[in-house]
């Protein structure tokens, strides 16, 4: 290469760099002059919402004038995002006021579906929706418009989207909502994260009884994915229909993925009657998924008494890690030592000494650094 052909790459280099400079210099002028903005829109949204709602506490009603100036303004997705706050911080001071403000002001954020539908970008569609879960926490209920605009979100590609519309689903303390998203969800196999949905389902806020009985009612309707979710729920939730579930972990025509759930269920909430399935479980290993033995070790860890140290033991011995290692753990968690297992470290088998040491090594140091604390 000669030397003009280096002396212009030179030049085009620096230009760049100038560029990027140029570049940087203005989004940080930009970013300024927004902040600015919506600090300034924050505050005088804070001044004519709280001159509202003390309105309101005096025993008006709410300005026509005022509705209709925000929805105009609502309209832009900035004075959404600032609206959304002001109205979260003014709730802590109007708590009484805020739903019959918000019952006024509804007509107008249904009017923005259109705006914020599912035409507009996703993340600007679940902004819109994680808003209508906040308004409908002030206001304390869910207009039906409301309930069909969440739903309907449950049909788009995002997750975001999905979640939102579940968060302010599950938020809504209404049961037959729940169940007619978890309907739409199973009826047209819309693929949703499984712990998304069962860490959703915990945090509900109606009864949760009710919830759990409709799910019972309803179960075998659902699809396996989602019959795992509710089994899922119901084992982080409460214990409840042992016999039902007894009777899936038994069927071996179910879904793996459906007995593997009952089992952790019964590792949870001990069962005699599933007991003897899960020691049968750990003993035929060598006949069953691996799976099956593995969760079964873990199970076992509620089930204290000579038979299951035996059924543990034994296990330590098959050739699949995950088995062992969660039977060695499971004799870890029953409490016991080095005396009780001396047998195993003291033996033969090199894996089921090495992996056993390494669980006892790791209660050890746990409980030290306990007693440190």
């Amino acid at each position: 290469m000669n030397g003009l052909g280096v002396e212009l790459l030179v030049y085009i280099y620096l230009a760049v760099c100038v560029s990027m400079i140029l570049f940087n210099i203005g989004t940080i002028i930009v970013a300024k002059k927004r902040d600015k903005y919506n600090a300034k829109k924050r505050d005088q949204y804070e001044s004519i919402i709280r001159q509202e709602l003390t309105d309101i506490r005096d025993g008006k009603r709410p300005d026509k004038r005022h509705i209709k100036y925000m929805k105009r303004n609502l309209y832009l997705q900035e004075h959404l995002l600032v609206f959304v706050q002001v109205m979260t911080e003014l709730f802590k001071e109007f708590p009484d006021e805020m739903p019959t403000y918000l019952d006024a002001l509804s007509p107008a954020m249904l009017a923005l579906t259109e705006r914020y539908d599912r035409h507009s970008d996703p993340i600007t569609y679940a902004f819109f929706l994680y808003s209508l879960r906040v308004f409908q926490q002030m206001s304390g209920k869910t207009p039906p418009e409301v309930e069909d605009i969440l739903l309907g979100a449950l049909r788009e590609d995002s997750t975001y989207c999905r979640e939102n519309a579940l968060k302010a689903i599950y938020s809504s303390g209404e049961t037959e909502l729940v169940i007619r998203a978890l309907d739409v969800l199973n009826s047209e196999n819309i693929n949703h994260n499984k712990k998304l949905l069962t860490d959703g389902l915990l945090t509900f806020k109606g009864d949760k009884n009710e919830l759990n009985e409709r799910l019972w009612k309803r179960f075998e309707s659902f699809n396996v994915g989602m019959q795992v979710v509710i089994l899922d729920y119901i084992r982080f939730c409460a214990r409840s229909n042992d016999e039902k579930i007894l009777s899936i972990l038994k069927d071996e025509k179910r879904s793996p993925e459906l007995r593997f759930s009952c089992i952790r269920y019964f590792g949870k909430y001990p069962s005699d009657e599933a007991y003897p399935i899960l020691i049968e479980m750990v003993e035929n290993s060598d006949e069953l998924r691996w799976e099956y033995p593995a969760i079964s070790c873990t199970a076992l860890a509620s089930y204290p008494g000579e038979k299951t140290v035996e059924t543990l033991k034994k296990a330590l011995r098959v050739s699949n890690w995950y088995v062992r290692y969660n039977a060695a753990e499971s004799l870890s968690r029953l409490g016991l030592g080095y005396v009780d297992l001396i047998d195993v470290i003291d033996g033969n088998d090199r894996y089921a000494r090495e992996i056993l040491q390494f669980q006892l090594d790791v209660k050890y140091n746990q409980k030290k650094e306990a007693e440190a604390r």
